[in-house]
């Protein structure tokens, strides 16, 4: 039994972290109220991905299911023309899509090729040149410097709390978005996630974020979906998680769900799934998918006799 050292009538607050009772934050609480998936899969020996999203945008007091979370990243360069998906606040997504932008325009002008060696690092640097320039908005608006400046004297110039508060905030400033960046290399399918905080994850098989992604994903693991399965497998795979997804707080009910492909000659290309194939899938899922049951018995010889 776990002992408190101090009495339970004291402020919670002056117990050591070790002692206090901490819920953990819930998926809906810390990921942005959406949900958008990638997978890949192949059709007839040829790489693709498929991806899904709902519509839901949200304001304080209302809601709709309008909004795309699909954007691409560069519109005239068939190398760093990646499909990406968003979650999380839009204005801070169309931030970040910029900075990807102007990166990617340096690295075009640089020459610099797009290979399986580098994607990685590719995908990295503009998440960290986001960082430092909301670091140094942040600044700005407090100390009226730059944030160069704050590195270089700030330590000698401000009280110590003083910057050490300024260093936690600085710190705990994060990019507001989630996102799904999707491209082919050489016939492969590529698929990162990255964080409101930075990070980022290749995910071979699938990706998925938002505040319905932990249903999502749980529903791809049951699936075993892995990156050689059929398309249409994929196809159902990625609509069921995203059906079952929707029962995740800010998912909407209503979602989009697209096939990438990579053409030699004009780059990604993207084919939305028609009326006709939701209406498909529908009767799949009445199928295949979870059913409710109102009565089921059990014998009790199933379980052992009581303690």
């Amino acid at each position: 039994m776990l002992r408190f050292p101090f009495s339970v009538q004291e402020d919670v607050e002056s117990w050591p972290v070790d002692y206090r009772i901490i819920r953990p934050e819930l998926p809906w609480e810390v990921a942005p109220l959406t949900l958008c998936i990638a997978a890949a899969c192949m059709d007839h020996g040829k790489a693709k991905i498929i991806i899904g999203s709902d519509l839901k945008t949200e304001s304080a007091i209302t809601s709709s299911e309008v909004q795309e979370k699909l954007y691409w990243l560069v519109d005239d360069n068939k190398q760093y023309d990646w499909p990406t998906l968003v979650a999380g606040t839009l204005s801070k997504a169309s931030e970040l899509r910029e900075v990807y932008r102007q990166y990617f325009s340096q690295l075009k002008k640089k020459g610099v090729l797009v290979t399986r060696e580098n994607i990685s690092d590719i995908v990295k640097k503009p998440l960290a040149l986001q960082k430092r320039k909301l670091a140094t908005h942040y600044v700005r608006m407090q100390l009226g410097i730059d944030y160069k400046d704050f590195l270089l004297q700030g330590k000698n110039t401000l009280p110590s709390e003083e910057f050490e508060d300024m260093t936690r905030n600085i710190r705990e400033i994060d990019l507001g978005c989630s996102l799904i960046l999707c491209t082919f290399i050489k016939g492969l399918a590529y698929i990162f996630k990255t964080d409101k905080y930075g990070r980022v994850t290749f995910s071979e098989h699938f990706a998925a974020i938002g505040s319905g992604s932990v249903i999502a994903e749980s529903v791809m693991h049951q699936r075993e979906h892995e990156y050689d399965i059929s398309l249409g497998q994929a196809t159902y795979h990625v609509y069921e998680a995203m059906k079952l997804g929707a029962k995740a707080p800010g998912v909407g009910s209503q979602h989009l769900i697209s096939c990438l492909f990579c053409s030699r000659d004009s780059g990604i290309k993207l084919q939305n799934l028609n009326e006709s194939g939701h209406k498909y899938l529908a009767t799949r899922f009445k199928r295949y998918g979870p059913k409710e049951f109102w009565k089921m018995g059990i014998r009790h010889t199933c379980f052992d006799e009581p303690i």
